[in-house]
């Protein structure tokens, strides 16, 4: 009976995901510090194309580039647009070692 409490108080604890997958918060610092960084550097890029799709002469020629992959899909639906974007964005990655396949 215990065992069935505690599972019942478990996945209520845990966020339901959209996959059926309960999460459980990381206890990792290393891992919390990453995510964090990230989330500052992902809002920082988001300002950053903000700004240059008001002012394309805003200094950044990724963002800048960005946006036109961006748009470019924005003129195909469903599959089309995926594929685009697929294609676009796969361009667009420098190859930096030749041992990436």
């Amino acid at each position: 009976m215990m065992k069935v409490i505690a599972a019942l108080l478990i996945s209520t604890a845990f966020a339901a995901e959209p996959f059926g997958l309960n999460t459980l918060p990381s206890q990792d610092t290393n891992l919390i510090k990453l995510w964090h960084n990230l989330r500052l550097d992902i809002a920082n890029d988001e300002f950053i194309i903000a700004l240059c799709r008001s002012d394309p002469t805003c200094g950044s020629a990724a963002a800048v580039r960005f946006i036109a992959i961006v748009d470019a899909a924005k003129t195909h639906t469903d599959r089309a647009m995926l594929g685009h974007l697929n294609q676009a964005i796969k361009h667009a990655i420098i190859r930096t070692r030749n041992s990436v396949p």
